[in-house]
């Protein structure tokens, strides 16, 4: 028999969980206008964002939408803050619990303490463990997924309609057929729920020949990475970005047009990506401990000062 949940949204509607989803939904968005805005009447507001999920009359702002190319050409779906994002964090923060319950072990997009390096060590374990490999993938996975299929998904394991209710509007806020929106935080969440009859099918029950597959000493290329049995490269669509990327920044933050917090940011995510992965030379050629003592030298904000460059 499905467990359906229920007894949720009196979770989802308190005071307490709506402040949580606010914090949750400006990090790392302090300086944004908008923020500033709703902190003007930050209670009222709030009591605002509460009282159109109490009534029922929250609706899904019109989305902004913006295209970007790496890795690959995607249609970003960005809505505002108040109410949509608060509203969003409200919700899952009652519902990813229960999402994270159904997944399959091996799911890590998304999930707190997974997430792309557990898998990229898993990977490597199973590259190790196994001679063959078969990497499959969906394409344009999150526009193709049925509104009325993921809907009745919905249905099957959650059972009060106000619950029901709200993952209607958020569902069906996109026109047509099919998409949820990459962008949203609850697409993400949709996304392995929708798969996971299917996770589970290939994991429990596919059965495939040695000629649908290749060896893992070609090495896997997954998450970012290309896994061999005793060690483990970027892949080379990143290496080259990278390599791309990192001299551009580097001019910016020289000729003030970033801040060094900006610069360090830049080079600290970059470090934090590449050291997963045995890349000594790379990191030799990309000079990228010089641009990290860089990005902390307190005498290159104290030049900047001088020119009257914001740091």
């Amino acid at each position: 028999m499905v467990k359906r949940y229920k007894n949720l949204w009196k979770d989802v509607i308190t005071e307490e969980n709506i402040a949580l989803a606010y914090k949750k939904a400006i990090k790392g968005k302090r300086n944004y206008s908008s923020v500033k805005r709703f902190e003007q009447d930050i209670e009222g507001n709030l009591k605002r964002v509460r009282d159109s999920l109490v009534n029922q009359t929250y609706k899904t702002s019109p989305y902004n939408q913006r295209t970007i190319y790496e890795p690959k050409e995607r249609i970003i779906y960005v809505l505002s803050l108040n109410p949509d994002r608060i509203v969003h964090h409200a919700l899952m923060n009652i519902l990813i619990p229960i999402f994270t319950k159904m997944f399959i072990k091996n799911t890590f997009a998304c999930i707190k303490d997974r997430g792309l390096h557990k898998g990229s060590i898993l990977t490597t374990k199973y590259v190790k463990k196994y001679k063959y490999c078969l990497k499959c993938d969906i394409r344009k996975f999150y526009p193709s997924i049925n509104h009325d299929i993921l809907y009745q998904m919905c249905e099957r394991k959650f059972k009060e309609k106000e619950i029901l209710w709200l993952l209607h509007e958020i569902i069906y806020s996109i026109e047509g057929e099919t998409n949820v929106p990459i962008g949203n935080l609850p697409s993400q969440w949709f996304g392995n729920f929708y798969m996971t009859p299917f996770d589970r099918f290939v994991t429990e029950k596919l059965k495939m020949s040695k000629c649908d597959l290749f060896r893992t000493t070609q090495g896997v290329d997954f998450l970012g990475y290309r896994h061999f049995k005793n060690y483990k490269l970027l892949r080379k669509r990143t290496a080259k970005r990278v390599k791309k990327r990192l001299p551009v920044i580097l001019r910016k933050y020289k000729e003030g047009k970033i801040t060094q917090e900006k610069f360090r940011s830049c080079i600290e995510s970059t470090y934090g990506w590449v050291k997963w992965a045995n890349t000594y030379n790379f990191q030799l050629k990309l000079k990228l401990s010089e641009m990290r003592a860089l990005a902390y030298s307190k005498e290159t904000k104290k030049q900047c000062y001088k020119q009257n460059k914001t740091i």
